[in-house]
Formats: C-alpha cells, sequence, structure tokens
C-alpha cells in the first residue's frame, strides 16, 4: 500500500486545480494552498507530485510570460480527465487518496 500522506497530498492538488478550472494555478498558490492544510512540502517534492499526476494525464504544466513585466510562472490545469477524476466519471486511481471526495 502507498503512502497515505502522498496519496492526500495529490488529492489536494486536484482539488486546487479543480476550483480554478479550466485556467489553471501557478505552483506558487499550489504549494501555499498545501501550507494552509499543514502539508508543508519543498519546491522539490511539490515538483514530484506534479510529475506523477502530469504522468498520469490528471494535470498539464506550461510556463506562463507576461509580455510587458516579462515575469513568468508554471502554471499547472487540470485535464478533462483530472476533471472526470474528480467527479467519479472514471474508476478512483489508488495513488489518490481520501477516497477522491
Amino acid at each position: 500500500m502507498g503512502n497515505p500522506r502522498n496519496k492526500e497530498i495529490r488529492h489536494y492538488i486536484l482539488i486546487a486545480l479543480e476550483h480554478s478550472y479550466p485556467y489553471g494555478a501557478s505552483e506558487r498558490l499550489i504549494r501555499l494552498t498545501l501550507d494552509g492544510l499543514s502539508l508543508n512540502v519543498s519546491p522539490g517534492e511539490l515538483q514530484a507530485y506534479l510529475t506523477y499526476l502530469k504522468q498520469k494525464g490528471y494535470l498539464t504544466k506550461e510556463k506562463v510570460e507576461d509580455e510587458v513585466t516579462k515575469i513568468s510562472r508554471n502554471i499547472v490545469k487540470l485535464t478533462a480527465k483530472g476533471k472526470d477524476l474528480r467527479e467519479g466519471n472514471i474508476p478512483k486511481d489508488p495513488g489518490i487518496g481520501l477516497n477522491q471526495e
């Protein structure tokens, strides 16, 4: 059986992205959301969670740059498959915790 904490963190990442669907959220906002839930993760840990969820097809990542300020950030978006998982339209994923509620 997998690590319950990892499953919980993946679960909350998907919830955060569902709330911002279809626009996505910055990696910083995702980290702040997890911090607010006392699920503190390092930047490297967050990348590992995002990579896992991306490989599963639940999210996409893209670098977005403001043309005027030249400030860039990574935006993470829930995919249609990720939305289906959250809504229970596809089978539950054993790598995502909390019964995917």
